[in-house]
């Protein structure tokens, strides 16, 4: 058993991208707090920035998760400071450091809350690349890897994940092949298109019942079908909208099947 694994919450907490926006995380900290909640589960686009400005958001959270006693999981997204998040000091467990309630999922972990098998898989492409800086304000180790996958879909089921990305074969509305190539061109879709085929063939052979991402900033529940089965899917909204679209606050015991 995993260190994770020794302490389940009575609520699971999902939360969709903060990026690095210390006012709305601290916001959202405290609201659950008051609602007696101990652990978030953040699924990507946290905010691990290069530079001053990083740092101060990280300090500035690891102050309020302290004082709330909230412990913070995160996965990866596709805006992250790679380099960071691969030369982090990590427990015993595998997880990433960055401060003390503050630890970074790597992809592929999984641990059991009460019987509930979880999976974590960050990682998504930017449609924006084309306007970042390689290194500054984007990293080529935001893509699953292949290998990512293989490790992933052979490790066993699992009966709840949490993605940055989203499986190809779910429709998220108001988002068409169409509308994102009048934003971002062809290529970028393409892209974009393939990573989320490639996390379906991670995630199809373990047999997940319930899917949680972000990425998209918009919320939504989904049904995908996949090969030998089919999952719920609820995809989060990001910082600077509403706590009801950013949050969700789901009873352990209800994803005991």
């Amino acid at each position: 058993m995993n260190g994770i694994s020794a302490h389940p919450p009575k609520r699971v907490v999902f939360a969709g991208d903060w990026h690095g926006n210390t006012n709305w995380a601290g916001g959202c900290l405290m609201h659950l707090a008051s609602k007696g909640v101990d652990t978030v589960l953040h699924l990507g686009d946290f905010g691990i920035w290069p530079g001053l400005g990083g740092q101060q958001y990280l300090d500035s959270l690891e102050k309020v998760a302290n004082r709330t006693k909230i412990n913070i999981l995160f996965i990866d997204g596709n805006h992250e400071d790679f380099e960071q998040i691969e030369n982090v000091e990590r427990d015993a467990d595998g997880l990433g450091m960055f401060r003390e309630h503050i630890k970074h999922l790597p992809r592929g972990f999984r641990w059991e809350w009460d019987g509930v098998r979880f999976g974590a898989l960050g990682g998504a492409t930017s449609v924006d690349k084309a306007g970042r800086v390689p290194w500054r304000s984007w990293w080529p180790q935001e893509e699953i890897t292949w290998a990512d996958a293989e490790r992933f879909a052979t490790s066993g089921p699992v009966d709840v994940v949490i993605t940055h990305d989203i499986p190809i074969g779910v429709e998220i509305p108001g988002m068409t092949r169409e509308s994102g190539i009048a934003i971002w061109g062809h290529e970028a879709m393409d892209v974009a298109e393939r990573h989320r085929e490639l996390l379906a063939r991670a995630l199809a052979p373990t047999q997940p019942k319930l899917i949680v991402h972000g990425h998209m900033h918009i919320r939504h529940s989904a049904i995908w079908e996949y090969d030998g089965g089919m999952a719920r899917v609820e995809g989060l909204d990001c910082d600077g909208t509403t706590q009801e679209k950013n949050l969700w606050v789901v009873p352990l015991e209800s994803m005991k099947s």
